[in-house]
């Protein structure tokens, strides 16, 4: 949906160690389709209250598709992890779409 961040719950059942995530995102401004401004990723052991583990911001750049890798500072293991990917917000006026939300496109989440 326009304008719209991107947010995902997931529950392990059987705990496992993580210490990288990452995510393919693609860019095509002429379509109204923007890189995501900044991911955060949260651990929690119950799935209510959450505490948020890394944060980083995604560079705009001209490329077309890009597979960022969040390292975490530590490997740690979760119950459950939380993934928020913000969207790039209204679309400048120098762009097509321009006063519009921008429409983000995420491909595959892989956490290792």
């Amino acid at each position: 949906m326009e304008g719209k961040n991107f947010e995902a719950i997931i529950d392990y059942k059987d705990t496992h160690a993580i210490s990288t995530i990452t995510f393919q995102f693609f860019n095509a401004p002429g379509s109204w389709i923007h890189l995501p401004s900044e991911v955060v990723v949260s651990a929690s052991s119950d799935g209510k209250n959450f505490e948020i583990i890394k944060q980083q911001n995604i560079e705009s750049n001209n490329l077309k598709y890009i597979e960022p890798k969040i390292l975490l500072d530590k490997k740690i293991i979760p119950q459950y992890l939380k993934i928020l990917v913000k969207n790039h917000g209204e679309i400048e006026e120098h762009l097509p779409g321009a006063g519009h939300g921008s429409w983000l496109f995420i491909g595959e989440i892989k956490i290792e």
